[in-house]
């Protein structure tokens, strides 16, 4: 459901106006949804590093997998499951929001029991910005996404 929606949102707020042969003013950003609740910087203060890098390299590869710029299996720094849910052919991404670049524009993130964290990173692709959500868990010597959690 979390993929889905987050692949509406990547895709669905994309719309191209033209007016006369020109074209439209861009956009102003917007938030969609609310982030996480707890500490949410750039820097994501308060987290391990490792976790901070495990999460730029996970969303580095799941964005790009969201927008058609990249495959399910080059995303890194996620757990077995997490990837074996997502499908494995591309995405059917409109040629408008292949040609957006999203990244991550904050992140942020609050512990949850045990070894895992509630991790939120704020999405900007040039249309919109907005939250995507997931747990981190340290398993196997390292720091990764175990769930992708759908926003409120």
């Amino acid at each position: 459901m979390a993929l889905l929606l987050a692949a509406v949102l990547a895709t669905g707020l994309v719309v191209a106006t033209t007016s006369g042969g020109r074209q439209a003013p861009p956009p102003s950003f917007r938030v969609v949804g609310q982030p996480a609740p707890g500490p949410f910087s750039n820097a994501a203060h308060g987290l391990p590093a490792a976790a901070v890098q495990a999460a730029r390299t996970f969303f580095a590869g799941y964005l790009a997998y969201l927008y058609g710029h990249g495959t399910a299996s080059q995303i890194r720094d996620a757990s077995t499951q997490l990837t074996a849910k997502l499908p494995k052919g591309p995405l059917s991404i409109s040629p408008a929001g292949r040609r957006l670049h999203p990244r991550v524009v904050r992140l942020g993130a609050r512990e949850a029991a045990g070894p895992a964290l509630h991790v939120t990173a704020l999405i900007g692709d040039g249309i919109a910005r907005y939250p995507i959500r997931t747990v981190m868990a340290h398993e196997r010597g390292g720091w990764e996404t175990t769930q992708l959690v759908s926003p409120e």
